[in-house]
């Protein structure tokens, strides 16, 4: 009843390291934005439980391509079904894609 290996790797790559670094985009864009960190803080925590609460209404057939947390989804040892899915690796590179459009928002003086 252990948990797989490339289960584990796939959680990490596939779910830590662009959510982390969607998390950071943010997080960098609303500093350029607000000087104020408390508000910073609330407005982050706002849109980031906002994200979960709308990624637990997505139907089940749409959670693996538009959810940030696919894995919700891909069930087979005891967290991802497989290594990678199409539909996966295209979500990845569309929470990539707008991690880079917010690091690259015009900094705010």
């Amino acid at each position: 009843m252990s948990i797989q290996p490339v289960s584990v790797l796939s959680q990490i790559a596939w779910n830590l390291f662009p959510n982390l670094i969607f998390c950071s985009a943010l997080v960098a864009c609303l500093i350029a934005l607000f000087r104020i960190r408390l508000l910073i803080a609330a407005f982050a925590l706002g849109v980031f439980l906002g994200l979960f609460w709308i990624s637990n209404l997505i139907p089940v057939k749409l959670q693996e391509s538009l959810s940030l947390f696919p894995g919700n989804t891909l069930v087979a040892s005891d967290l991802v079904q497989i290594f990678i899915s199409t539909a996966s690796i295209t979500n990845k590179l569309v929470v990539l894609l707008v991690s880079c459009a917010l690091f690259c928002s015009p900094q705010v003086s």
